[in-house]
């Protein structure tokens, strides 16, 4: 709770380059962007309750893990190699882990691929999508 009360646009700026790519770092006006987006209606003051998910990792890790592997769904993973929450050790885990699974590693990519390289993880996604029949 006090990290969130100290939260300000330049901790988060910190905080967000050190897991964005080496080259893709987020541009002032995206961090104003961004700024926005969480400060809206006082969020910043709330994100300590967003970080339950880690809580829910361990409590759910069987659950979720199971999810995966036993799915007869196709599935894709689109990884940054440079995300030091979930880079290159998520995809070399999922590989292990879920065979039956694709995954892209974008090398030079950390934790947003969406918006580090959007168009090349749309392409990833939309092709995914073409070769498959859902539902």
């Amino acid at each position: 709770m006090i990290a969130s009360l100290m939260m300000s646009r330049k901790s988060m700026q910190k905080s967000l380059n050190s897991i964005f790519g080496p080259d893709t770092q987020p541009s002032e006006a995206q961090m104003d962007d961004f700024w926005t987006l969480i400060a809206y209606n006082k969020g910043h003051l709330i994100t300590h309750r967003l970080m339950r998910y880690i809580v829910d990792r361990r409590t759910y890790a069987d659950r979720w893990r199971n999810a995966l592997t036993e799915t007869s769904l196709p599935l894709k993973l689109v990884d940054g190699g440079t995300d030091p929450v979930s880079g290159k050790h998520l995809y070399d885990a999922w590989k292990e882990r879920v065979p039956h699974g694709e995954a892209v590693l974008l090398k030079n990519i950390g934790h947003y691929p969406q918006v580090e390289c959007p168009v090349r993880v749309a392409e990833e996604i939309l092709v995914f999508m073409r070769e498959r029949t859902f539902g």
